[in-house]
């Protein structure tokens, strides 16, 4: 048995502000977590705009077989998918959920060929696979790297989701009047323990 260890401290702190940007506000907490470490398959990243600003509301699907959830980004342009994680909005999925995650997703054993997927940008995601509007391509790039490993020139993008580890793939698209410049997807695959790297 796993001797229960002590993560922490977990910390936040927020500042509230009007409108004209004067700290109105603040709240500071600070708590610490017993537990015994689990490997947690997760596949996350963020969308951003060729000058790093997110892009708010960007579809994502993610695919293993006949088994698909579907979420969109949020005011950082972030996303999150986890095993364990419900089919609800309270816990990060915006869209529909099919196949045997209907409920709640829970990422094949081993290492499976995983697919994400764009489904536009707005309200509602598009009705079939789309890249945001006017972008017809992505690079694929690690964090660190400058070269890409590859181009896409679907919205599809194939990962190898393995149990028990993180994939952050991070969509990056090309400037609308800079037509040349490519799009970046950074992909990174990151051992997790207890949500944190090793």
């Amino acid at each position: 048995m796993t001797k229960p260890v002590v993560y922490g401290p977990l910390s936040s702190s927020i500042t509230i502000r009007n409108a004209s940007a004067a700290v109105i506000g603040t709240s500071t907490s600070s708590t610490s977590v017993i537990g015994r470490g689990k490997k947690v398959t997760m596949v996350y990243g963020n969308a951003d705009d060729p000058t790093g600003a997110p892009m708010i509301d960007t579809w994502i699907q993610v695919k293993q077989g006949t088994n698909t959830a579907m979420t969109k980004t949020d005011l950082e342009g972030a996303y999150v998918f986890f095993d364990g994680q419900t089919c609800l909005p309270v816990d990060g999925i915006f869209g529909s959920c099919a196949g045997a995650w209907t409920s709640s997703i829970n990422f094949g054993p081993g290492n499976v060929s995983t697919s994400l997927v764009v489904f536009g940008q707005g309200a509602s995601p598009a009705g079939a696979p789309a890249f945001l509007t006017p972008w017809t391509r992505a690079d694929v790039r690690t964090v660190s790297q400058s070269a890409p490993l590859a181009t896409i020139t679907t919205p599809h993008l194939y990962i190898q989701c393995q149990e028990g580890r993180r994939t952050q793939p991070q969509l990056h698209v090309p400037s609308v009047t800079d037509v040349p410049q490519e799009a970046i997807t950074r992909h990174r695959a990151v051992s997790a323990h207890a949500g944190a790297r090793r």
